[in-house]
């Protein structure tokens, strides 16, 4: 669990051995109070992952959620 810019996050790669496919997330965690939380995936093939891991952050900054 790591905690970066305001966001608490993890980061982890999983291996499809049906396509043998790579892919990597980062795994966002907000939380609204009274015991309601969220988790939001961004995900790619892990050979781009780095390349798109700083728009997943950006994007991660923009969640908004509705009352």
């Amino acid at each position: 669990l790591k905690k970066e810019d305001g966001l608490t996050y993890f980061e982890y790669d999983f291996k499809n051995e049906d396509v043998n496919m790579e892919y990597s997330y980062l795994t966002v965690l907000f939380s609204e109070g009274n015991g309601v939380y969220w988790m939001v995936q961004f995900s790619t093939v892990k050979k781009d992952y780095d390349a798109r891991r700083d728009t997943f952050i950006k994007w991660a900054k923009s969640v908004e959620f509705a009352d």
